[in-house]
């Protein structure tokens, strides 16, 4: 079995190196769908041979419904990765053993991704549907928090995706500041989340209802705050863990904001 990685960028230059090297050994296709990148994104995809599309940006799950309906992933295995994102010599091990069958029995594949925030390695961690059988999955279209949509068996790998989230604090800080008015606009103009709202649910349908009624919960900052700590495992100072928490409050913060500007001026975020 063959595997294509995909990619959607817009401004990649300082991460797009380190990702193509990074994946060299397992991929036997790499494809890229730019927002038109104004830095050296697509003369590194150049240099690395990669498969390049442009397509305007209307949102996250549009752009990756884009991918998987424009062709251009040729192999039988399809797998979404992000620019600063990186596969252990674990996970790589398991996808070249997975290569090799002939068939598989599962539609799609769980990868824990472990957080690196502000170059500290964190206890943060998730499960991400990141590999699935070409053909099978679409994406919810949604501006914001896409989620891969695979129908079928699924499995999980054991290896571990390391998110390196931004090369700088200044970058994770304009980063979360589009990510933020791209929330702020989702709430404001009532548009779909990926699941439906519900606390009783499971874990997706649970985080969009916080997602929904955040606001409304009282001290729902400091409740936040205590509960992304014990989550992640420790009553233990840890130095990544904490500076990440502060990043998270920062930006619920600034979503709560942008999202008032909105109601109050009428102002398009």
């Amino acid at each position: 079995m063959k595997l294509t990685i995909a990619f959607i960028t817009l401004n990649e230059e300082k991460n797009l190196p380190g990702a193509f090297n990074n994946i060299k050994e397992i991929a036997d296709q790499i494809v890229v769908v730019d927002s038109f990148s104004t830095d050296n994104t697509i003369q590194i995809c150049r240099d690395f041979n990669v498969d390049i599309l442009q397509n305007k940006f209307e949102g996250f799950g549009a752009q990756w419904n884009y991918v998987l309906n424009s062709g251009v992933c040729k192999n039988d295995l399809v797998m979404k990765m992000d620019p600063d994102e990186r596969i252990d010599d674990e996970l790589k091990k398991e996808i070249l053993i997975l290569k090799e069958k002939k068939s598989i029995q599962f539609s799609g594949f769980f990868i824990k991704r472990r957080l690196l925030f502000n170059q500290l390695l964190t206890p943060v961690s998730d499960k991400i549907l990141r590999i699935w059988e070409n053909g099978s999955c679409k994406f919810s279209d949604v501006i914001v928090n896409e989620h891969p949509i695979v129908k079928g068996k699924l499995s999980v790998l054991n290896g571990e995706l390391l998110h390196l989230d931004s090369y700088s604090l200044s970058a994770w800080v304009n980063k979360q500041n589009n990510y933020s008015q791209m929330e702020a606009k989702m709430h404001s103009l009532n548009h779909e989340l990926s699941y439906k709202p519900n606390l009783l649910g499971n874990s997706n349908e649970r985080r969009m209802f916080l997602k929904k009624y955040f606001d409304k919960i009282p001290l729902s900052i400091p409740l936040f705050a205590l509960f992304l700590y014990v989550q992640n495992f420790s009553f233990k100072y840890h130095k990544g863990l904490v500076e990440w928490i502060v990043g998270r409050i920062f930006v619920q913060l600034l979503i709560r904001g942008k999202k008032n500007e909105y109601r109050r001026k009428k102002i398009e975020i």
